[in-house]
């Protein structure tokens, strides 16, 4: 399973857990939208060839734009709340918590959101094949 059939399922059971109401479709729309984002974008590393200011300019710039997809996210986050029952407010924070602390920090909501080296920043988990034909064969050392 690719990453994002695999976020795209695990998406679908919190919005069945949670029992989105017609009337929450637009906040659980835009939310869902924001979290599928947080993989999406260029990702081609640095070849073989690149030097050290390359590499650590290539994982900077990386960072950076992870950090404003995570706003996003948190904004999305923010007006679906103010759209749900105190119930679905309960089991959405029980999630979200839960999501932190599973396998260091992948997400049920970020099982939704990893950060710069988990799932979404291409590190390795055992949910999704990890084939992009947007990076290079040669994996870069890690950041300074």
């Amino acid at each position: 399973m690719n990453c994002q059939d695999w976020l795209k399922e695990k998406l679908g059971q919190t919005a069945e857990r949670l029992e989105i109401k017609a009337s929450q479709q637009n906040a659980w729309q835009a939310y869902a939208t924001t979290v599928q984002a947080l993989g999406t974008g260029p990702d081609k590393e640095p070849g073989e060839t690149a030097d050290a200011a390359t590499i650590a300019r290539f994982h900077a710039d990386r960072s950076s734009e992870f950090a404003g997809k995570l706003k996003k996210i948190a904004d999305a986050t923010a007006k679906l709340q103010s759209v749900l029952t105190a119930d679905q407010r309960k089991t959405f924070d029980q999630i979200v918590r839960l999501a932190g602390h599973h396998e260091g920090s992948h997400h049920e909501h970020a099982e939704m959101m990893h950060g710069p080296e988990g799932m979404m920043g291409h590190g390795d988990h055992e949910h999704c094949e990890h084939h992009d034909e947007n990076r290079s064969e040669a994996p870069s050392p890690p950041a300074p």
